[in-house]
């Protein structure tokens, strides 16, 4: 465990530049921090995933209302252009009981095959 969101970025900045697979997780504002490192995971092309286990409301959790603006930020929060696929879970908790709930594809080969940074979004209520 890295002492703060930027450690943990670059550290698997070098995991991944080692050949390892490379994955990280945050919640909320860590991706603010971890959009520099971002950016240069993708110019550099190097494969990793992020999973960011969205808060349910802004910033600190539901002091006002619930919100997935954490989307927003996985779309546009890097500087320049530096595109990358991002895999949006959907609402699991208004489904059926018999259906499972999904749970995060860590495969190596889409960030692999892409040379780039693959982001998860996923939504605290269904962190279970």
């Amino acid at each position: 465990q890295a002492e703060d969101e930027i450690a943990g970025i670059m550290s698997i900045i070098g995991a991944s530049f080692a050949g390892k697979l490379a994955v990280t997780a945050t919640s909320g504002p860590g991706i603010a921090l971890k959009g520099e490192a971002m950016g240069l995971a993708v110019i550099t092309e190097l494969p990793m995933v992020i999973i960011n286990v969205q808060r349910g409301g802004p910033s600190t959790g539901l002091p006002t209302k619930t919100e997935q603006s954490d989307l927003n930020q996985a779309l546009y929060g890097r500087n320049g252009e530096a595109p990358m696929p991002i895999i949006a879970a959907t609402n699991c908790i208004n489904r059926p009981p018999p259906e499972p709930i999904p749970k995060a594809p860590i495969n190596p080969n889409p960030p692999s095959t892409l040379l780039t940074v693959s982001f998860f979004l996923k939504s605290s209520g269904e962190s279970v």
